[in-house]
Parts: structure tokens; C-alpha cells; sequence
């Protein structure tokens, strides 16, 4: 059954790792992932995601790995995407 990124997730500021990899997730990456500040694996890769990459995106510096692929996400990437120097994969491909 789909359902959305959810909002409290955003609660566990010593998160490092999501894994949602195929799991039907519909809806948008929502804003306050930016607060998740020790986040250093992101995994939404083949979901049903739709609108913008967040900016507040580029305020999790610690992120390294960055699945995004397979969705329906539109735009451009934000500038603050140049604070992510741990960066080491980005995917992004559909």
C-alpha cells in the first residue's frame, strides 16, 4: 500500500541511514529533511515521488550517499547542494 515520507521522521535528529528502496512512497521528499543533520545515507531510489528535490537537502553535510532515481521528481538542484563535500554518490538517473 503507497504512502508518503513521513513528516515525525524528521524527530530523530541521529538518524544516519533511510533506506526506502521500492517501497511505493508516493507524494513529496518533504522540506524538513534538512534537519536531519547526521544523515549520511539517503535511499528513495524506484518510489513514486513527485515535485522538487528540497533544498534543505543540501543542509544534511554529512550525507554521502544520495539515491534519488526512478521517481518523478522535477526541477533543478539547489546551491546549497555545494555544502554536501561528503558527497561521494549521487543517482539521480530514471
Amino acid at each position: 500500500m503507497p504512502g508518503n515520507i513521513p513528516t515525525e521522521l524528521t524527530n530523530c535528529s541521529s538518524l544516519s541511514g533511510i533506506d526506502f528502496f521500492g517501497n511505493h512512497i508516493i507524494g513529496v521528499i518533504p522540506e524538513t529533511i534538512g534537519k536531519l543533520k547526521n544523515l549520511v545515507f539517503l535511499q528513495l531510489r524506484q518510489n513514486d515521488l513527485s515535485g522538487p528535490v528540497p533544498l534543505s537537502l543540501g543542509y544534511c553535510k554529512k550525507l554521502q550517499t544520495l539515491s534519488l532515481g526512478d521517481n518523478n521528481l522535477s526541477g533543478s538542484l539547489s546551491k546549497t547542494f555545494e555544502y554536501l563535500s561528503e558527497l561521494t554518490l549521487l543517482s539521480l538517473y530514471n
